[in-house]
């Protein structure tokens, strides 16, 4: 059974440099089933960090002054966390404290849907539910005509009037990754968006053409979860026909799912971390985010960036395979988006450390992912999965003192990001070479369209 306390569980950072390096590691997770990789292991550039439970034999060793022999002590290591409990133990809620911000610490997922109806403009649309039967919520923000006083009200209608190009913007897919929920620079552009709308909105120029939709906690249901059971959880809950439960939705995508390769993607095992589900958007997480990405007109479909933690990554597609498929001028265009956010976070923070590349080649295949469905399958111009700081000495356990500091390099780079995309005509042609490859481009389902009359997504 999963020890949720986590005391005595240790994080270890691996600096593999050879293929035999990355066997022995391979070896251990598939000897120790509990030991939980934090990033990939399939890698000789890249340092690798696993999360041993306090039992673990291994760890046993790697914490011996004097081992006994282990191919695993051939790999230079540090030990990251020596007990991941000090982490979790270091948070102390601070919400009952009447002169606390609101960005000082984590919440729940039914505080920061009321934050967001809060904001000037909102308009909530339930675009699901889950497993146990939370609202699936997003939030709409685009231009409009409605007044408050010297404010513009963003318009409560999220295509009508609207100029012609959607950002859509995604949070919490993985439960425990809790900065990417709660980053305040999602307030914040909102704010900055009301505020440059009625001060520009003659000019029609910055901005003032798009509208923002908002998924603040996608894995609503696994959130809670990583708050009340195992703060380390990442799937969702519902049950797989296992001893084990829970399903990633960033492997529940049909983008070349059904492939066995498991070097390159998500797992077949039930109770790994990355278990793909026993179908295609069985999950009525990834079925809501499909639904919405689809609800959009194509004319309109311009950028989703799904936000994680951890490791300062910049990621676009592909995702499902490592082979070349940036040939096309669409791939470079991506990248200098990429890009254009990590000179925008250098700005604020000179010493924050981004990295961007293809999520294969630079961090590790992924089938099934939400980043390849959106770029390849819903075609919007622009993907990207953006990996949030830290780089690993806290990791998914970033402390709230971090929300503020993070959330202001993310607004800098979203808006460096935005900028560029702006002012650069899309070129999506190296879609299509990739499209050949998919095994399964897209089971679909019925296209939907908003009904924001009634809050709900509807079939037409």
């Amino acid at each position: 059974m999963r020890d949720r306390s986590y005391d005595g569980h240790a994080v270890i950072r691996f600096y593999p440099s050879t293929s035999d390096h990355t066997h022995i590691l391979l070896d251990a997770t598939n000897n120790e089933p509990d030991l939980d990789p934090w990033s990939p292991l399939h890698t000789t550039t890249n340092p690798v960090d696993i999360h041993f439970p306090k039992h673990s034999s291994v760890l046993q060793i790697l914490r011996s002054e004097t081992p006994s022999w282990h191919p695993i002590l051939s790999i230079p290591f540090t030990i990251l966390v020596p007990n991941i409990r000090t982490l979790i133990g270091a948070r102390k809620p601070l919400h009952h404290r009447a002169d606390v911000d609101f960005f000082d610490d984590y919440h729940d997922p039914d505080t920061i849907t009321t934050y967001m109806r809060g904001l000037i403009g909102a308009k909530e649309v339930v675009i699901g539910k889950t497993y146990q039967g939370r609202n699936i919520s997003a939030f709409a923000f685009g231009k409009g005509s409605e007044k408050l006083g010297a404010q513009t009200v963003l318009s409560k209608r999220l295509l009508e009037g609207l100029g012609g190009k959607v950002v859509i913007v995604l949070g919490g897919l993985h439960a425990r990754e809790w900065i990417s929920p709660v980053l305040r620079w999602f307030f914040v552009l909102v704010q900055a968006v009301v505020t440059y709308l009625a001060t520009n909105i003659q000019t029609g120029s910055g901005f003032s053409n798009l509208a923002f939709v908002f998924v603040p906690v996608v894995n609503v249901d696994g959130y809670v979860y990583t708050r009340s059971t195992d703060r380390l959880w990442r799937k969702t809950i519902e049950p797989v026909g296992s001893s084990c439960f829970g399903t990633d939705i960033n492997r529940n995508f049909d983008v070349d799912w059904d492939s066995n390769d498991n070097n390159v993607g998500p797992s077949l095992e039930p109770c790994s971390e990355v278990f793909r589900g026993n179908k295609t958007f069985s999950t009525s997480e990834a079925r809501a985010v499909r639904d919405l990405l689809l609800a959009i007109p194509e004319p309109s479909r311009t950028m989703v960036v799904d936000f994680h933690s951890y490791s300062q990554l910049v990621l676009y597609s592909p995702a499902f395979t490592c082979d070349d498929l940036s040939a096309s001028s669409s791939n470079t265009t991506i990248a200098l988006g990429a890009r254009a956010f990590l000179r925008g976070v250098s700005i604020v923070n000179a010493s924050r450390e981004y990295r961007s590349g293809e999520v294969c080649k630079t961090l590790y295949g992924a089938k099934g992912s939400s980043l390849d469905y959106s770029y390849y399958v819903a075609n919007y111009d622009y993907a990207y999965a953006i990996e949030l700081p830290d780089q690993g000495r806290e990791g998914f356990l970033l402390q709230p003192g971090q929300i503020k500091p993070v959330s202001n390099e993310t607004l800098a780079g979203f808006l460096a990001l935005l900028r560029f995309v702006q002012s650069t005509p899309s070129d999506h042609a190296g879609a299509a070479a990739a499209r050949a490859r998919l095994s399964i481009v897209s089971s679909g389902g019925s296209r939907k369209s908003f009904s924001l009359e009634s809050g709900k997504l509807s079939a037409s």
